[in-house]
């Protein structure tokens, strides 16, 4: 989890020294790698302190959780650009990954008991991933959809700013519709 924070955070601190537009969108691919890992170690947080229906009910709640920050991330993005400028995000999630990575070094306790560990290695638990024809379906399945939306995501606010002629903050508003949906 630190690991990816700390890429998040320096994915985010470069998009706001990128001097040009290749290296935003490659500080972009960075911020995107270290954010993935939030979703991926909650879920497995989840799974390892958590059994039965309880573990269900909060599966139910990270995952509308997940679907409330892409609504609101636009609104609150909107209104930092049209105020502050488009710089402004890039400072906000900046900090927003200083104070994460702080409280999770201090907070955040290994969850993974040491009895539970087994002794098979991850080189062995990737083979048998990679030739899972199962895995690999929901793999694809999963990184198409993504694609789509974070396709959406990086285009649309160019598209209803500059050609439809939303300011940022009120294309933040269809964040929330889209996230509702």
């Amino acid at each position: 989890m630190l690991l990816g924070i700390v890429t998040y955070t320096l994915g985010s601190l470069g998009c706001l020294l990128a001097h040009h537009i290749g290296a935003l969108m490659i500080m972009r691919c960075v911020q995107a790698f270290g954010a993935s890992v939030g979703s991926i170690i909650t879920m497995t947080i989840i799974r390892e302190c958590y059994e039965g229906d309880e573990r269900n009910h909060l599966f139910a709640v990270i995952g509308m959780a997940l679907s409330s920050t892409s609504a609101l991330g636009p609104v609150i993005g909107g209104y930092l650009s049209h105020y502050l400028g488009w710089e402004s995000n890039f400072v906000t999630l900046f900090l927003m990954g200083i104070v994460l990575v702080w409280y999770a070094f201090c907070r955040l306790p290994e969850t993974y008991a040491a009895s539970n560990k087994t002794t098979i290695s991850l080189l062995h638990i990737i083979g048998c991933m990679l030739r899972s024809r199962h895995v690999l379906a929901c793999t694809w399945v999963i990184a198409a959809i993504n694609g789509v939306i974070f396709s959406f995501w990086q285009e649309a606010p160019f598209v209803f700013t500059h050609n439809i002629g939303l300011t940022s903050s009120e294309y933040g508003y269809m964040g929330i519709a889209i996230g509702l949906a």
